[in-house]
């Protein structure tokens, strides 16, 4: 999938409470283990361009990145973002937004 980087609009976050959030092991009363779904919070991320938002994907809810994006953060301010490595999450969803952007600019068209 191709990267772009020249997109308008602003990235917004929401938090969403889903029943399986991740998978966490506990003893299964046999001495063994077993994995079960765990509630927990998810985090939405959308597109939004004129007031049309476009769903781009859902990851697990870390709170330093729901503050930056919470509020919504403007194209030029992913494209020119300066503080890498202080939290390897946020680079991560910062490296992911372009390929889903591009994604969604496919399937609009």
């Amino acid at each position: 999938m191709k990267k772009t980087n020249a997109f308008e609009g602003k990235i917004i976050s929401e938090i969403v409470y889903v029943n399986n959030a991740h998978k966490k092991r506990v003893p299964d009363g046999r001495g063994g283990t077993k994995e079960i779904a765990v509630p927990g919070k998810m985090l939405d991320f959308y597109w939004e361009v004129r007031g049309r938002r476009s769903y781009l994907f859902r990851q697990r809810y870390t709170g330093g990145v729901h503050e930056i994006f919470k509020d919504g953060v403007r194209d030029f301010e992913v494209r020119n973002f300066r503080r890498w490595n202080r939290n390897p999450r946020l680079d991560k969803t910062l490296d992911k937004i372009p390929v889903y952007i591009a994604d969604a600019l496919r399937e609009s068209a």
